[in-house]
């Protein structure tokens, strides 16, 4: 249930989990909202109501984060990684634009296309990371990945139509350990 905290309205574990912000997220690589084709690919429950699948999404609202950087580069095994079945499974939602997010992609991973060995999706894939870009920030708010006095890395995990897990304030340095833990914690 959502709790009004000095004004926040909180998401906690257990509360639903919404698809309609999931809509206007844009595609890095068409510069396009998700729409239906897009948000089914992504959010498990679209796909089919008996899925016990998951998505890992994590967020940071902050412009070019350096730390949402170095999390990304250790998701997709430069740091351990998380395993490529988990990231197929993972989304990262930041405000930067799509083009800056290519940008980031080709000058960390030597293409802005992804896939191959780079661990990032490529184009209408699911095979690598995903990132999707919020820049009115609308995902966030929906979700409270904003934090009350100040912005920082979140992780959710989502299933069956529900937040299942939630860390707040993750560091680029744990973020594989903080992802294993949670995906663990669903069985």
């Amino acid at each position: 249930s959502r709790i009004t905290d000095r004004g926040v309205h909180r998401l906690y574990e257990g509360d639903p989990a919404h698809t309609h912000p999931f809509y206007d997220l844009l595609d890095i690589h068409t510069d396009q909202p998700l729409g239906e084709s897009g948000v089914s690919r992504i959010v498990p429950w679209k796909r089919s109501s008996s899925s016990n699948d998951y998505v890992v999404v994590i967020t940071d609202p902050r412009p070019k984060s350096l730390e949402l950087r170095n999390a990304i580069k250790k998701l997709c095994n430069q740091g351990g990684g998380i395993g490529k079945d988990v990231l197929q499974r993972s989304v990262v939602i930041n405000a930067d634009t799509p083009a800056e997010n290519r940008r980031f992609i080709k000058k960390t991973f030597g293409t802005a296309e992804g896939g191959g060995s780079t661990g990032i999706a490529s184009r209408g894939m699911r095979d690598g990371l995903t990132i999707l870009c919020d820049e009115n920030m609308e995902w966030m708010r929906e979700y409270t990945a904003l934090g009350e006095t100040r912005f920082s890395m979140n992780m959710f995990v989502l299933a069956d139509g529900r937040v299942q897990k939630i860390a707040r304030d993750v560091d680029a340095d744990v973020i594989c350990m903080v992802v294993r833990n949670a995906i663990r914690a669903l069985d």
